[in-house]
């Protein structure tokens, strides 16, 4: 087990790196607001924590589902899949199929966001992420805790529907995680029509805007169409980019202001 946790947060660190360096690349190349250099560095260390910690809570449940010998209702192996003469069976097993478990890990995620947001204790964990002034590709991170959180609020009910294995899952954790910094990106980069398909940086900015007509607006990590089909969808006018953070609470200095934010008081 020790020696998957340290394969997996080698992993996990490595994407994060790659990620968050293209989406810095895209706020140098089509910028947001003017933002300081302090606001990376500041992420990096924060970073370390969040990743060791995400990580051991993801593999302790994996090997908790094991060792109780727990399986999924649906389990999809495509391995065979993948080496088809099928020429729509391979396009299927790299395509479709694979996106299938993106899809309602968004479902589950888009949930888990509103309650965090509706139940005041979830809200204080929460709000350290809300709590980020300068918000980029870098300095995108959530509390320690809200790792802990998901595990029996999105891992779990989804390690109990359905199992993706196969060699080419590699990629598609790459895209999870270049989702992850790239909607965050301090960019006002425009998707077009695709904009309706997957979130892009601005679509998720008005989830962290300050403006009281943005609250409760885009919950969705990935698809928007779960905010359009539960009626929380903002779609903002190609000028309107808005200030993030909140009033009652600062972003985090350091690394011990992050990991005590939740259990200090706020007006």
């Amino acid at each position: 087990m020790f020696q998957q946790v340290s394969s997996s947060i080698w992993g996990f660190t490595t994407y994060v790196i790659l990620a968050s360096l293209a989406g810095t690349l895209l706020e140098v190349l089509i910028p947001g607001e003017k933002q300081s250099v302090q606001s990376r560095l500041r992420a990096i260390p924060i970073w370390i924590v969040y990743i060791l910690v995400g990580v051991s809570s993801g593999a302790l449940l994996q090997f908790l589902l094991a060792s109780l010998h727990i399986r999924p209702m649906v389990s999809l192996d495509l391995r065979s899949a993948t080496a088809s003469k099928d020429f729509i069976v391979i396009v299927l097993a790299y395509t479709i199929f694979p996106a299938l478990g993106f899809f309602l890990y968004d479902f589950f995620y888009y949930w888990f966001h509103r309650l965090q947001h509706a139940c005041r204790p979830l809200w204080r964990v929460h709000a350290v992420h809300h709590s980020i002034e300068e918000l980029n590709a870098f300095n995108d991170y959530h509390h320690w805790l809200e790792n802990m959180l998901r595990v029996p609020l999105i891992l779990l009910p989804m390690s109990l529907i359905i199992s993706v294995r196969a060699p080419e899952i590699i990629i598609y954790t790459m895209i999870l995680r270049f989702m992850g910094q790239m909607t965050h990106a301090n960019s006002k980069i425009s998707y077009g029509l695709f904009r309706y398909v997957l979130s892009e940086p601005k679509f998720h900015r008005i989830h962290h805007s300050v403006d009281e007509r943005h609250w409760g607006k885009n919950f969705a990590f990935m698809f928007p169409f779960w905010d359009v089909i539960f009626g929380t969808a903002y779609f903002p006018k190609p000028d309107e980019y808005p200030p993030t953070g909140l009033s009652n609470q600062k972003e985090p200095r350091s690394i011990v202001e992050y990991i005590a934010a939740p259990f200090r008081h706020t007006k």
